[in-house]
């Protein structure tokens, strides 16, 4: 549905949000559909500037949600830029975000291979400081993977995107029951169907940062994520201990490391050369 709202704006010019939208933006063309959404390039006709236009439909004619929580956080480093929206119709929104390239970290690492151990810990730091702006906020992601991560690849720099199950947390220990999806689902919620915002961030940051170093998940079924004990795969890199102690206290399926105890552990502040 929002795809087909994308395509055929120039057909619906009548409506009013479509006349502001197509006043400021160009759309070039649709790179990703999905059931109730589509993002497509475009560009800011006034500065030139590139953008990425996100098209939503709400069918509930609820709130976009995704909107709000973009705008509480577009001040925090690492997010990819809330710029615009429109209410295009009561059940179709278009959110117009800043442009940071079209790579994600899947398909880099599926093209490229896993990183060094320094290239790892660079793109890591960045994504524990911004998860860790947002947990600071209350805001919960419930998707950090690396479909989500956009990466610029010459720098090296990341950023998070698709907030679109994204949710609030009013207590940074209050236990949630809402269902996520299995690749970052930590053992909690297989065994008692609940987590919280903190453990789901360390163990959603943990599986990265295993993707980062193999290109491969430590766990590819439920009931390894709840019963099979972590492996460090051999690697053809000299891994430090301080990073291997890090990914077994990360992904520690009962005694999990928190954000505040992975913001003081070594590998984290420590300075590469």
């Amino acid at each position: 549905m929002a795809s087909c709202a994308m395509d055929r704006i120039q057909y619906n010019t009548h409506l009013p949000e479509v006349q502001r939208f197509t006043q400021k933006y160009y759309l070039k063309r649709t790179l990703v559909r999905g059931q109730f959404n589509a993002v497509a390039s475009g560009y800011n006709k006034i500065t030139h500037q590139k953008v990425v236009i996100k098209s939503i439909y709400n069918p509930g004619h609820n709130k976009v949600k995704e909107i709000s929580i973009l705008k509480k956080l577009q001040h925090v480093p690492g997010i990819i830029k809330y710029l615009d929206d429109y209410a295009i119709k009561s059940d179709i929104h278009f959110i117009v975000m800043e442009y940071f390239g079209q790579m994600s970290l899947q398909f880099f690492l599926t093209s490229n291979g896993p990183v060094s151990e320094n290239v790892a810990h660079t793109i890591f730091k960045q994504l524990f400081n911004t998860t860790y702006s947002c947990f600071q906020k209350h805001i919960l992601h419930r998707k950090l993977k690396p479909s989500n991560i956009i990466i610029n690849i010459k720098t090296n720099q990341v950023k998070i995107a698709n907030f679109n199950s994204a949710s609030q947390f009013d207590s940074k220990n209050d236990e949630l029951n809402s269902p996520l999806n299995n690749d970052i689902t930590p053992p909690e919620y297989f065994q008692y169907k609940k987590y919280t915002a903190d453990g789901l961030y360390t163990w959603s940051l943990g599986l990265i940062l295993y993707a980062l170093l193999f290109n491969i998940k430590p766990f590819n079924s439920p009931s390894d994520i709840i019963n099979t004990p972590l492996i460090i795969v051999p690697h053809n890199q000299h891994l430090s201990i301080d990073v291997i102690v890090l990914l077994k206290w990360i992904l520690d399926k009962s005694d999990r490391i928190s954000l505040n105890q992975l913001a003081h552990h070594p590998w984290i502040t420590k300075q590469w050369i």
